[in-house]
């Protein structure tokens, strides 16, 4: 394998790229960028040479990418400031000499008008139409929304209270797991052909009324899926203490999904696994099975 650097290693989905490419490749030309090399004793304990570098300081990226040859690049988890983090991180790549760019997107339909995540996804999308126009090689990888988000967008009292509350109506939402998604992208970065390629990484599509269903059958509690509106969710999250820049992450997940923007089911995944990715039932009867 190339020189490649896995951004963002410390995370979930960057640490289990890091670790199973550690398993399968020459550890030699395998680095992890970090922010602060005390969290990445794990990593360097395996052997995985570790760099130092911020997004928010493009020089120090700069000096992170010095030799490196293939870049797969995590998106910035800092949303409001993620716009700019992500051209410090392309500038720098060019700079640099980065030849081949893996950029992790966002798996969505857009409906031509404003969605009710394009804080989120405007970003990805900026970042996806600089990256084509940079002249640097790039594969795109539109991952799903994570599956191991799932239990949040539920409630951790959705058992105990028998309701899953939450305003997505009927609409459908298609999740991957990260180790799922950690699996699919070592695929890739481990073989040839994806040059100036985009790949779609998504699971089958669920409802919530569907899911609702899955934690029923799991906990041997019957739990009954209510789709308020989107005022009254708001309100019960606020009235429960939840921080306002949370009610109004989920509260926008859930237009989006009410929307159907997120109903992109694909079978690449399962290609690139060469089996069938983990479903959201199979997940729900790990996480809620009493």
């Amino acid at each position: 394998m190339k020189k490649t650097l896995i951004t963002g290693a410390t995370g979930g989905l960057g640490n289990e790229i890091v670790k199973t490419l550690a398993e399968e490749v020459d550890q030699s030309n395998l680095f992890a960028l970090v922010r602060d090399v005390q969290k990445a004793a794990e990593l360097k304990a395996l052997g995985i040479n570790i760099v130092e570098g911020n997004y928010e300081d493009a020089n120090s990226l700069e000096k992170a990418f010095q030799g490196i040859e293939n870049l797969f690049f995590i998106s910035a988890s800092d949303i409001p400031d993620r716009t700019a983090q992500h051209m410090n991180v392309l500038e720098a790549a060019k700079r640099a000499g980065v030849s081949h760019i893996f950029y992790t997107g966002f798996a969505m339909i857009t409906n031509g008008s404003q969605s009710a995540i394009d804080f989120i996804a405007e970003a990805h999308k900026q970042t996806e139409a600089w990256l084509k126009q940079s002249g640097i090689t790039y594969t795109i990888l539109k991952n799903g929304l994570y599956m191991d988000m799932l239990p949040m967008f539920a409630g951790e009292n959705v058992v105990d209270s028998g309701k899953l509350f939450f305003p997505a109506g009927e609409g459908k939402v298609s999740f991957a797991l990260k180790s799922d998604l950690a699996k699919a992208s070592v695929k890739i970065l481990t073989s040839e052909d994806h040059e100036n390629k985009e790949y779609t990484l998504t699971g089958k599509a669920v409802s919530w009324a569907e899911i609702a269903q899955q934690i029923s059958q799991a906990s041997g509690t019957e739990v009954q899926y209510i789709s308020p509106s989107r005022e009254s969710y708001e309100e019960v999250l606020t009235e429960a203490g939840v921080p306002s820049e949370y009610v109004q992450m989920f509260s926008s997940f859930a237009e989006s999904m009410k929307q159907s923007e997120l109903d992109v089911s694909d079978e690449t995944l399962n290609k690139l696994l060469d089996h069938s990715s983990v479903d959201t039932n199979e997940f729900i009867h790990q996480a809620y099975q009493r």
